[in-house]
């Protein structure tokens, strides 16, 4: 199952859907847990706010693609399919963060932190394959893993100078 999850995750074509939906996811958890009750309210704000961004980009591709075929739902429809890891890049960090508060007890807090940090460990993962694809060495993929992690662990940093 996981490994049907990380091929919807992770396209063929490149890995950009997947980290820039999961930079947004974890921007979204940090903004979203300031005001949040509870973890199904910050999920659904991290879905709801990645569909948007989502239907924005798509929509912002196919406009930006006019020149080479000319605008129609069924582009349209090609485009969001294409781009739809942007979205599915959400999945494994609220299945975390659910788990964490509503299975495993642990406080709000820590749930979100617990999402966050699975942000993190993710976004080394998509640098590593992204850098995989593009046919690179081991050692230039570890890099770019790292140049995302160093993304992530900026978003954690925010997370704890503004909330504490």
């Amino acid at each position: 199952m996981l490994r049907a999850i990380l091929a919807g995750i992770v396209p063929g074509r490149h890995a950009s859907g997947a980290i820039y939906g999961t930079l947004v996811t974890a921007g979204t958890i940090l903004a979203a847990s300031e005001g949040a009750q509870d973890v199904v309210e910050v999920g659904i704000t991290v879905v709801v706010t990645l569909a948007l961004y989502w239907i924005a980009h798509s929509y912002a591709e196919v406009l930006g693609n006019a020149d080479a075929v000319a605008p129609s739902w069924r582009v349209a429809a090609r485009e969001l399919a294409v781009e739809s890891p942007m979205v599915a890049a959400c999945i494994i960090p609220l299945i975390v963060l659910l788990a964490a508060d509503l299975l495993l007890g642990a406080s709000f807090e820590l749930a979100v932190t617990i999402g966050l940090c699975t942000t993190v460990g993710l976004l080394f993962v998509w640098g590593i394959l992204a850098a995989r694809r593009a046919e690179l060495s081991r050692g230039w993929a570890v890099i770019s893993g790292l140049v995302y992690t160093f993304l992530g662990v900026a978003i954690v940093v925010l997370k704890l100078v503004l909330l504490h």
